[in-house]
């Protein structure tokens, strides 16, 4: 529960201080995975 409050929480900063470069880089991350 811990790390899922943690990454959340990061998640979180992520997209509130850089949605656009967070988007730009997972997306192509998130194509090549599935």
């Amino acid at each position: 529960m811990l790390g899922q409050i943690l990454i959340g929480s990061i998640l979180r900063m992520c997209f509130i201080q850089l949605p656009l470069e967070f988007l730009f880089c997972w997306s192509p991350l998130r194509m090549q995975f599935s």
